[in-house]
């Protein structure tokens, strides 16, 4: 399957499940919209669209990010020097970063709060407002409006 994008306008492209996987793919190993969509010779714009009026896709990117994150986690760990098999020889030689490691540990149980507590990620999507409440919101600058018209001496 050719997986280049089919160009219909400057930015416009298809994007199939194909395509949609392989940014995601790029996503959780960079945890970078903008290297994955240049990955994809991608407009971000249009990425974000989708997500925006696809929860399906929009969940799988966050599902990708939290992947991304986690390897990042290992990583910075492994930096810090806890993934080795002698914690005591990488004190003593200096490859362990205790301040890193503190910090990773701080944000590991600040996550494991939020996750117990019921807290979860926000949705990306904008709440767009009902004609009624929009009607409603002008109705009262208008009435505030008009209050203070003639509470104002001419």
């Amino acid at each position: 399957m050719d997986n280049k994008p089919k160009r219909q306008g400057k930015y416009a492209m298809r994007w199939t499940k194909a395509r949609r996987d392989a940014f995601l793919d790029h996503l959780a190993v960079t945890c970078s919209v903008t290297a994955a969509c240049r990955a994809l010779e991608a407009s971000a714009s249009s990425l974000y669209n989708i997500r925006r009026n696809d929860p399906a896709f929009a969940e799988a990117w966050r599902a990708a990010l939290l992947t991304g994150y986690d390897r990042l986690e290992g990583m910075l760990l492994a930096k810090a020097g806890a993934a080795t098999d002698d914690a005591e020889a990488a004190i003593a030689d200096g490859t362990f970063d205790a301040d890193m490691a503190i910090r990773l540990i701080a944000l590991h149980e600040s996550r494991m709060r939020k996750a117990a507590s019921g807290a979860t990620l926000p949705q990306n999507r904008i709440r767009r407002a009902t004609p009624e409440e929009t009607d409603a919101a002008i109705l009262k600058q208008l009435a505030a409006l008009d209050r203070r018209m003639k509470a104002k001496p001419v």
